[in-house]
């Protein structure tokens, strides 16, 4: 169930980037008091995606343990996330702040249009709110939030995400995980 809520969640974010694009080709690109206070640094792309790749890893291959249920628990917090955001991305079809041309890191094989809520930012508050109901323990905590730190960071240098953006990946992270312990009880 978990990783079928995944795949739901995915190719609907690849489905409603196809609609935004075909109808609001000329979305608006927004100004961002921290853009105005932050250096651009575009190669900084590069960590954001290095610090969500990683993590996925030590999620999958240490902190669930091996375990079915930590692992379904994981995708299925995952592709409601990608889910919800994805609906949000279509009732909010902003421009991105690099003008929707640019492929962002090393994950994104074409310029996706999505920007509210950061899916960055969501996964790794995901990441944080499991690893602290599994109990694996503070530093593992104090480890995520450094983490969602770094990355929060990375995305407004890099014109990455709005500072909303980040605000609303934060909520739906949590949002994801309080209704997959709900529906998975």
């Amino acid at each position: 169930m978990g990783l079928g809520m995944a795949v739901i969640g995915g190719t609907q974010t690849l489905f409603f980037d196809k609609v935004i694009k075909a109808h609001f080709p000329e979305r608006l690109i927004l100004r961002d008091l921290l853009f105005e206070i932050t250096p651009h640094i575009p190669s900084f792309s590069y960590l954001a995606d290095g610090i969500i790749a990683c993590s996925f890893v030590l999620t999958l291959l240490f902190f669930t343990k091996r375990n079915v249920e930590r692992i379904a628990q994981f995708a299925f917090a995952f592709g409601v996330m990608t889910f919800f955001r994805s609906l949000l991305n279509l009732l909010t079809p902003i421009g991105d702040p690099s003008g929707d041309t640019e492929i962002y890191g090393f994950l994104e094989r074409q310029p996706l249009v999505g920007m509210f809520p950061s899916g960055h930012i969501a996964a790794l508050n995901i990441q944080y709110w499991l690893v602290r109901e599994w109990k694996l323990g503070k530093r593992w905590e104090y480890f995520f939030v450094f983490l969602i730190i770094l990355e929060t960071f990375s995305l407004l240098v890099t014109r990455g995400h709005y500072s909303i953006d980040i605000a609303g990946g934060i909520a739906l992270g949590y949002i994801a995980v309080k209704f997959t312990k709900q529906f998975l009880k």
